[in-house]
This record gives structure tokens, sequence and C-alpha cells, in this order.
């Protein structure tokens, strides 16, 4: 029978890349004013996800549907539920060429609920500051001010 060992156990033997203050703050509640910041932070009119609203109508009613937005992401954030509806998406192909006729002559557009995209951003400002210490020098994607350039090795 193989030996289990813990998550506890593997993160022993790896460095420590993160520090404490970064994991609370990664891991703090999600507050009322950040859930508005970042839906009001989203483009006004990008696709809309399955449910056909885009963040102008969020953005525009705000005071209306508010309280059900916060409820339903800081829901998402304590118990790691999220409606299936919520979740849904919707896949779109979008000619990159006229008259497409292969699959690499499109390009694919997930359209999302702006629910998802809010909770996707938070993840995401959350995690900003800490990817420079979790992503190799040797990467430059998702690194703010990395460049692919500085990549090329001269011989």
């Amino acid at each position: 029978m193989p030996v289990r060992h813990g998550i506890g156990t593997l993160s022993n033997t790896i460095d420590n890349v993160i520090s404490n203050d970064q994991v609370d703050s990664m891991d703090r509640d999600v507050t009322n004013d950040e859930i508005r910041e970042v839906c009001f932070s989203l483009h006004p009119n990008k696709a809309p996800g399955p449910d056909g609203f885009n963040a102008h109508f969020f953005k525009k009613t705000w005071d209306i549907v508010g309280e059900d937005v916060i409820n339903a992401i800081q829901e998402f954030f304590r118990f790691g539920h999220l409606l299936k509806d919520l979740n849904a998406t919707i896949l779109s192909l979008v000619p990159k060429v006229p008259n497409p006729s292969k699959m690499k002559d499109f390009i694919p557009i997930s359209c999302c609920n702006i629910l998802y995209k809010i909770i996707a951003k938070i993840i995401a400002n959350r995690n900003k500051p800490c990817l420079p210490n979790i992503i190799s020098p040797s990467q430059a994607t998702f690194v703010a001010c990395r460049s692919i350039g500085d990549n090329i090795l001269l011989t």
C-alpha cells in the first residue's frame, strides 16, 4: 500500500516563495467596495454572458442589483460554490479572415457571466503582486514589466 503524505509534508520541502503577509492579503474576506470597484472597472460594452447582461447593465442598475451581486460573490468566496447558471459560458467563434474554412481561421471568444468575470478579476488582482515571486525570472508571460525580449540570449 502506498504511503500518503499530507500537503504539509510537501510544503515543508519547498522554499516559501510568498510571504505570510501576501498569503493573508490573498486570503482576506472580499469586501463590498472591492466587488463594486471590480464591477465598475469592467469594460461596459464587452460581450454579454449567457444571461444577456453586460457590465453596462450592472453599472447602471447597481442601486437595484448591487446587494445581490455582492451577496452572490461573497457566498462564492466563503463556500466555494457558484450557481451552475453563473458558471455557464458561451463560446463564440469569430472569423479572423474573410471566408474562413479551417478552425485556425477563427478566434474563440468566451462570453462569461459578469459575476464570473468579477470573481476572476478579484482573484487575478489578488494574485498579481505575488506573480513575480512565483513565476520563474526566465518566463516573461503574466508578469508586468517583463518582456519576451528579455529572454533572448545573445551569443
